[in-house]
């Protein structure tokens, strides 16, 4: 009998099924496709007067710097360290809530849900005729919106920034663009660029291709169609407790589908991995490997042996972060996607080593 994977490892599976024979097309440049300022060879940007880079970084910026503010903010704990939650996917605050219990008297904890999760007020979608799916607009919103959520806890000095799985995407988001905000990051199963096509590097626009492409389609069809059927899937099997499972599901299907594709289609363009080696503050990656086959599947006695999927994710993981000196990469065994619930000792355990070691 076969596992059922985790988040990490379903989204994966499932994206290279419907786009495997199409990720060797999403690594050439779509030549009519625009490319944004930011993507045009660096000597193009670098080549243009000052005054035309201030106009694209205030575009990029926003002219009024205005953005749709974080939904809420629940505050618990006493301890002296301050850390800042940030939840994944369709997740509200309360994914955090039984760390939050646990850690009371370590942390004080700032728990935060993101704009449009839930029923909370969404940045405006996008026009099609202005914005693609991939194009970084809801994720830049929310690093916006953390930041000023940061600054308005008017705390003695930077928080741990932790975040899980979309989550800790935009933790080392802030640590890679405003480093002075937080003292640390950690991700708890999150990546710097999702492993679209089996871990095999897809530069930033094949990756943007692909989705605007074949992934909205694939969303529309495989995840949000028949009452969200797929989406559910995802949440119930991101856990080992079914019964967990089944909560986190009616937790993300609070929030509208099309919030949730806009987000996990602007995640699945996105890639952080350029400033991994120029990180000015520490990261932690917490990886999830899913427990073993209960019962391994029969093989011919003249075929290979069977390629272990635990052994492709600790691959996955050890090369997307290869070279980054500021990163710590720990595998925490026999959990799926939603470490905190699987393998909550493991996660305290290494999150307190971590905190500890920064302290010194």
């Amino acid at each position: 009998m076969r596992t059922r994977p985790t988040i990490s490892c379903l989204l994966l599976t499932v994206l290279v099924a419907s786009c495997g024979a199409l990720a060797q097309d999403a690594r050439q440049p779509d030549p009519k496709r625009p490319e944004t300022p930011r993507e045009a060879p660096a000597s193009a940007y670098d080549s243009l007067p000052d005054v035309a880079k201030k106009m694209i970084e205030s575009a990029e910026k926003g002219a009024d710097g205005s953005f749709t503010s974080l939904a809420g903010i629940e505050t618990r704990g006493t301890g002296p360290v301050h850390v800042v939650l940030i939840p994944g996917l369709a997740s509200d605050w309360t994914v955090w809530e039984a760390f939050m219990r646990r850690n009371g008297e370590r942390y004080t904890m700032h728990a935060v849900t993101l704009p449009g999760i839930g029923e909370s007020r969404a940045p405006a979608m996008p026009s099609p005729d202005e914005k693609l799916w991939s194009d970084d607009v809801w994720l830049l919103n929310a690093e916006r919106a953390l930041v000023a959520g940061i600054d308005g806890l008017k705390l003695s000095g930077p928080p741990v920034v932790m975040g899980h799985s979309m989550g800790g995407h935009l933790a080392l988001r802030l640590a890679e663009r405003h480093p002075e905000k937080v003292s640390s990051a950690v991700m708890v199963d999150g990546y710097a660029a999702w492993p679209l096509s089996g871990g095999t590097v897809i530069p930033i626009e094949g990756r943007r291709t692909m989705v605007d492409n074949q992934l909205t389609s694939w969303f529309d069809a495989a995840i949000a169609a028949h009452d969200g059927a797929g989406l559910k899937r995802m949440f119930v099997t991101g856990t080992i407790n079914e019964g967990r499972g089944q909560v986190l599901a009616e937790m993300a299907m609070k929030t509208p589908a099309q919030v949730t594709k806009r987000y996990m289609m602007e995640l699945c363009a996105a890639d952080l991995t350029p400033g991994l080696k120029t990180l000015e503050r520490p990261v932690l990656v917490l990886a999830a490997i899913p427990p073993a086959p209960t019962t391994p599947a029969p093989a011919a006695a003249d075929a290979p042996a069977p390629i272990d999927p635990r052994d492709v994710a600790r691959e996955t993981w050890r090369t997307q972060f290869a070279g980054a000196d500021r990163v710590t990469l720990e595998f925490i065994e026999g959990s799926r996607h939603f470490v905190m619930d699987d393998q909550p000792g493991a996660l305290d355990t290494l999150l307190a080593a971590f905190v500890e070691k920064l302290s010194r």
